[in-house]
């Protein structure tokens, strides 16, 4: 998932006539690699199919993940275990529960099977939401304050044009809400997206929450954080920029300004500190989303 692109090219050297084929890698980290190769060309294509391939595979089985065999005792699927980070964040067995619901991955393929929900509300009631919710993913326990309040993840609801509603989800986020013992009248619904893009998400059959007809007690907020499509070609913008040659200095700073990577930055630092703000000062709890929850 870190590589972002590969490129096999070839690049000429001033002190030699013949071109040296090279392999680029581009990771998501600001990372990027540099390969060159002297041998053969099948050598050099060999190796760039069974990396691409091993990159993005066709299938998930053929992920490093799934055919890496480590030799250590300690694998990566232990590491994190839900009951004891629950203990860690001392989060109180009489109002929350963790529920199984979501074991082998039947109702959402992209959460755990394990979920932190409302002590109050048992998974019959789940099951509507997990259809509600884009992707079967529904609003859960991401952190628990010491003064109560939490911070929820989701997607976006399935309301669309006619503006459906769940009285499962409302009722969720209304206990949501009543858990939180510092302040229970209020939840505060973030967002990520621009309100536009909320929007234009209705006439797909998805969109935002109605709090002016549901949702008691809750509050909705847009963070207008651009998606990750334009964040991912900001960010291809600014390593550009960054590997830019020594003539281009000039224009450095009209460069940086123009791939927008600052501004996406300051909407997000904008957006944690309220969020920030909300659950330690004045003890709201708040629920965070953009379309399909994935950030």
């Amino acid at each position: 998932d870190i590589v972002q692109q590969i490129q096999l090219q070839t690049i000429a050297r001033l002190d030699r006539p013949v071109d040296k084929p090279v392999i680029d890698i581009e990771c998501r980290d600001f990372r990027s690699f540099r390969l060159a190769f002297a041998g053969p060309p099948a050598v050099r294509m060999q190796f760039y199919d069974m990396l691409y391939q091993r990159t993005f595979p066709r299938f998930p089985q053929e992920l490093f993940a799934f055919f890496y065999k480590p030799t250590y005792p300690n694998i990566g699927w232990d590491v994190y275990n839900l009951e004891a980070e629950v203990r860690r964040m001392m989060v109180p067995g009489n109002l929350w529960r963790i529920s199984d619901i979501n074991r082998h991955y039947a109702k959402s393929s992209t959460y755990p099977p394990f979920l932190v929900v409302p002590a109050a509300f048992d998974d019959v009631r789940l099951e509507p939401v997990f259809a509600f919710r884009s992707k079967g993913r529904i609003p859960t326990l991401t952190y628990f304050h010491h003064n109560g309040a939490t911070i929820r993840r989701s997607s976006q609801p399935m309301v669309g044009i006619t503006k459906k509603r769940c009285p499962e989800d409302e009722e969720l986020l209304d206990m949501v809400r009543a858990c939180n013992y510092t302040n229970s009248t209020s939840l505060c619904l973030f967002d990520a997206r621009p309100r536009a893009n909320a929007i234009a998400n209705q006439a797909m059959g998805k969109g935002f929450e109605n709090v002016t007809e549901g949702y008691r007690g809750c509050k909705l907020e847009f963070l207008n954080i651009e998606n990750i499509h334009v964040m991912r070609e900001s960010l291809s913008n600014l390593q550009r920029l960054c590997e830019s040659s020594l003539e281009e200095d000039r224009t450095w700073l009209s460069g940086l300004e123009a791939t927008n990577w600052l501004a996406h930055i300051k909407m997000i630092l904008v957006g944690a500190v309220k969020v920030a703000r909300l659950i330690d000062r004045d003890g709201i709890s708040v629920l965070v989303h953009c379309s399909d929850g994935y950030a």
